[in-house]
């Protein structure tokens, strides 16, 4: 895991270059480099994970100077890839994953996305052709942010680094602010900074002359299954493809660990994790005083898979923490499990580099409690008597009544919305005029509105799904996940979200 800035056909003294890498460090505390020429730059921070040597430095250069690159993420099927590249005759200088997928953009172009199992971000510069490659993975789990200035492109891990570039200025968008206030974050494309954009999950960038093109290269695949056989079977099928999964999570040159909260995700994570490792695998919880102590559960866990098990009870001053976080966020995010995936982190971080976490499970698996409410109510104004009416009021559950039957009266996608979104009649009682008027200029931007209008499947729990994998996972989870985490330098491996 690092962090990777730069920007094209725009220029800039080398110093810009360093403010912008220095400015993502957090990401990556072991190393960092930088490649400049012609008012083309790329920035780099290095979390050593996988060949720990100085031949995986980056940016990394293809032998004879054509392509650069700088990359974050990890691709854990780097070594099938660097196979398949050898047996073509291709050379490699170094054990990496990043020279994998260096050298495979040379031999396939944008091919190579194809073939990629992992989580990444990375960009590519063709010093013969003049022209930028940006890739985001399939999921989001990685962050990539871009801005186009006139002619020219800056792009970064995190939206600190690309405001190091003095073209960019920091103003707000209004919309996003909206879109915050709706959802409780920022959901892509846009951030809260005006022209700034997030690149979406499973889209790439191209950039050449001043011309930028995007193009979408995966998306959900939601085909009714052809599955034949019982529930067992089933069971079994999914048992292997999720051992397959985090054992490929654990490939790495410096230990591995897990999150363990003691719930179903973490939980399954680790036993699977553990399964696959010769040695008891290192699992941290956190525990806070007076309430939400989780410890107990993440005990009886470790001792089930015989993990090394270390534990934290957090007793200081938690305020003091809460500029740090801040500016590590760079945007609004309403979501109280902030502090506490950064403590655990930290925690970890004292020990370890690598971790897996069970985040990501609810959203494939419908794990969501607005997801079920939605899909489960009943009918309820067919259901209830006036009798029964009387007896709800006396026993004080007359105001819950009104908002379960007024959502089963406005379908399954109203009972979603109404427990993702805040409503617009709240919004527009907040509001000031002059701000609803800012808003008048700017297009509708309720995109879980659209996500569930234009998702391509046709059951409204599959619809559901994708909506929580479109806007929630990337905007909210997989974003709060990689800020707390690289605030410490630690690299967090999602199993449950793997591709292959």
């Amino acid at each position: 895991m690092c962090g990777i800035c730069g920007y094209v056909g725009i220029q800039a003294d080398s110093s810009v270059l360093q403010r912008m890498v220095k400015s993502l460090a957090h990401r990556g505390p072991d190393d960092s480099g930088h490649w400049i020429r012609n008012g083309t730059a790329l920035g780099h921070t290095r979390l050593a994970i996988i060949d720990l040597s100085k031949a995986a430095r980056q940016p990394m250069t293809t032998q004879d100077g054509r392509y650069i690159i700088v990359f974050n993420g990890e691709i854990y099927n780097y070594q099938t890839i660097r196979q398949e590249l050898a047996a073509d005759g291709e050379v490699f200088r170094s054990a990496s994953d990043t020279e994998a997928i260096l050298l495979g953009y040379r031999k396939w172009g944008i091919d190579i996305l194809e073939r990629l199992q992992g989580m990444f971000a990375f960009a590519i510069w063709d010093d013969e052709l003049q022209e930028l490659f940006l890739a985001r993975d399939r999921i989001g789990i990685k962050p990539l942010f871009y801005a186009p200035v006139g002619n020219g492109l800056v792009f970064g891990s995190e939206i600190k680094a690309m405001l190091e570039h003095p073209t960019l200025h920091r103003e707000m968008n209004p919309a996003s602010v909206d879109s915050y206030l709706r959802l409780g974050y920022v959901p892509g494309p846009d951030t809260i900074f005006q022209g700034v954009q997030s690149m979406m999950p499973g889209v790439y960038l191209k950039w050449k002359g001043g011309t930028l093109g995007l193009r979408q290269y995966w998306a959900p695949d939601f085909k009714q299954p052809s599955w034949q056989g019982n529930e067992t079977d089933l069971i079994d099928e999914l048992d292997e493809k999720l051992n397959d999964a985090v054992k490929a999570h654990l490939v790495s040159d410096v230990p591995v660990g897990a999150f363990l909260s003691g719930g179903i995700d973490s939980s399954l994570v680790a036993a699977i994790a553990q399964r696959n490792s010769s040695e008891p695998l290192r699992t941290y919880t956190i525990g806070f005083s007076g309430g939400g102590d989780e410890r107990e559960f993440a005990r009886t866990v470790a001792v089930h898979i015989h993990s090394n098990h270390h534990e934290q009870l957090i007793t200081s001053e938690l305020v003091n923490e809460l500029p740090k976080l801040i500016w590590h966020l760079d945007q609004p995010l309403f979501d109280n499990s902030i502090l506490p995936t950064y403590l655990v982190s930290r925690f970890a971080r004292e020990d370890i580099k690598v971790v897996l976490s069970g985040d990501g499970g609810d959203e494939p698996f419908a794990g969501y409690d607005w997801t079920r409410y939605a899909l489960s109510l009943p009918n309820l104004p067919k259901l209830w008597t006036p009798s029964g009416w009387q007896w709800a009021y006396q026993c004080g559950l007359g105001g819950t009544l009104k908002k379960l039957i007024y959502d089963s009266c406005h379908g399954q996608d109203a009972r979603y919305l109404r427990r993702m979104t805040v409503s617009d009649s709240f919004l527009h009682w907040l509001y000031t005029r002059e701000f609803c008027e800012q808003l008048s200029n700017y297009p509708s931007r309720k995109y879980v509105d659209s996500l569930l209008r234009e998702a391509p499947v046709h059951t409204n729990g599959d619809r559901f799904v994708y909506a929580d994998l479109g806007a929630y996972l990337p905007g909210d989870i997989l974003f709060k996940v990689d800020r707390m985490s690289m605030a410490n330098g630690l690299e967090v491996r999602v199993p449950l979200l793997d591709h292959h």
